[in-house]
């Protein structure tokens, strides 16, 4: 505890009506002032500045600014006591400042590695993906980075944490900079798909129709200007970019020769080309209904993946079916098991099988596990075994939007692991070596294993008070650990205590 006082005989000369403060305590981060026979004490939280001295003839004064209307001095005082109990009043404020900053450091690194992503986003900021942003920013905001003093946190502080604020008091820029980005970067990577998606060219204009990925987007076109050519390209770039998944996408026209039109356009876009270079090459796309009776030489089935909407279904029949449906089959998704048999046997000479290594149909795994099918794996198909430390599932090896390469484990609907692959090779997947505390990849690189999760392994990061290991599973994981520079610095400024 600090205590200054006013000087007796000097403050009365200096305050002759006792309108300034007598005394003030400083206690922790709590300041108690003393006037007029009343006690009152305000946090150091409330400060606007550091306290500020006058020297005179009759002493120093003391002032403290709370607030616009909220200033309190102490006049008469020592100048020495004066400058003491500033300097604590000081130090105790931009410890309090730091400290609060110190509580959110996670919640401000992923606030800010958000805005640098949106600096250069790898897909279009919707403003249904800005808005959970800019509600974490605003709210941080709020409840903190308002209420901080730039005098108290430093200049460095004060440059660290001004993207939030500036986001938090003007997203619009932030959003528009980061689609005029994308929009540059997306419409070169894609310039080769514009041009031949169909038999001219698309214009400048209906490219910027199919990259725009709003919530909702209104396109205003007359006639003849290619409307059918913007929905077209724009349903095949979202399929091809990977934004969306085909069941995702829903096309409606007012006439049915114009979704007709658009169904051939859109599924079969590549078709053209192939047709091009291979003229006597003849595909037809039926459903295995309506492959019935029919026979080709190959076949090839789609989308064979398992899930709610898969092939066996996954969804559940509700039990008040069972009440007025007939006996249930002794077969395991007996209905259809038959559909997969007549697609299976419409083949004269070969069956390929389109499935997902995350998530391959029960009837795939079931082909694959009886000899006396002689199913093969394309070549490189077949996944490296890893088990997912999380559920004992197997971690698939899946190529994300910004072209990484990710492992995620296979019951991705139950559970939530994924892991980046090798900072050093970018395709393998680092794993724990048995008997030591490193992970190491297939390409050589080791790396200090997480000791909060079982899959994870600790890289370098940036934080608030400089650079640490963190674990790759973050935000899943919050593992940390000192860089071996700081283990140094921490070890030599023991030794030098102890001596």
């Amino acid at each position: 505890m600090i205590r200054l006082r006013k000087r007796p005989f000097v403050g009365f000369m200096s305050d002759p009506l006792s309108v300034s403060a007598r005394e003030m305590e400083l206690d922790g981060d709590h300041i108690r002032i003393m006037r007029r026979g009343q006690v009152s004490a305000m946090s150091v939280r409330t400060l606007e500045s550091a306290p500020s001295l006058r020297k005179g003839m009759l002493g120093t004064a003391l002032t403290i600014r709370a607030g616009k209307n909220d200033t309190i001095t102490l006049k008469g005082a020592g100048h020495h006591a004066a400058t003491e109990f500033a300097e604590g009043v000081s130090q105790a404020w931009i410890r309090f400042n730091l400290a609060a900053l110190e509580k959110e450091a996670e919640r401000l690194d992923r606030i800010l590695d958000a805005l640098q992503t949106l600096s250069a986003p790898s897909r279009y900021p919707a403003a249904c993906h800005i808005k959970p942003l800019l509600d974490d920013a605003r709210a941080l905001e709020g409840s903190l980075l308002s209420k901080l003093s730039a005098e108290a946190i430093g200049p460095k502080m004060v440059a660290r944490i001004a993207p939030i604020r500036q986001f938090s008091a003007d997203p619009r820029t932030s959003r528009a900079n980061g689609i005029g980005t994308f929009v540059t970067a997306e419409l070169d990577r894609w310039k080769d798909f514009f041009d031949t998606i169909e038999s001219k060219p698309l214009t400048q204009e209906q490219r910027l129709s199919v990259v725009v990925d709003e919530d909702a987007t209104l396109v205003l076109a007359g006639a003849g200007s290619g409307k059918t050519s913007v929905i077209t390209a724009k349903a095949a770039y979202l399929v091809k970019a990977g934004i969306r998944q085909p069941e995702e996408i829903l096309l409606l026209a007012f006439a049915k020769n114009a979704a007709a039109e658009m169904s051939e356009r859109v599924v079969e876009p590549d078709m053209q080309d192939l047709m091009r270079r291979f003229p006597r090459l003849k595909i037809s796309f039926k459903t295995i209904h309506a492959s019935k009776g029919l026979e080709a030489d190959h076949v090839i089935l789609l989308n064979a993946d398992s899930g709610r909407v898969g092939f066996p279904s996954e969804i559940v029949d509700d039990t008040l079916l069972s009440l007025v449906s007939p006996e249930e089959e002794t077969f395991e998704n007996a209905e259809e098991r038959r559909v997969m048999y007549v697609a299976m046997t419409r083949a004269r000479h070969t069956l390929t099988i389109l499935t997902s290594n995350a998530r391959p149909s029960s009837f795939v795994t079931e082909l694959r596990k009886d000899p006396a099918y002689g199913i093969s794996a394309v070549p490189g198909a077949e996944p490296e075994a890893h088990v997912c430390g999380q559920c004992q599932g197997r971690l698939l090896g899946v190529t994300g939007q910004d072209g990484r390469i990710w492992y995620r484990c296979e019951h991705v609907q139950h559970c939530g692991n994924l892991l980046p692959a090798c900072q050093s090779c970018g395709t393998a997947l680092p794993r724990a070596a048995e008997g030591t505390v490193e992970a190491r990849c297939s390409c050589g690189a080791t790396y200090l294993t997480c000791t909060d999760c079982e899959d994870g392994w600790l890289v370098e990061r940036i934080g608030t008070y400089g650079k640490f290991l963190g674990c790759v599973r973050y935000p899943t994981c919050v593992g940390k650990a000192k860089t071996a520079t700081s283990r140094r610095r921490t070890g030599s400024k023991s030794k030098r205590r102890t001596r």
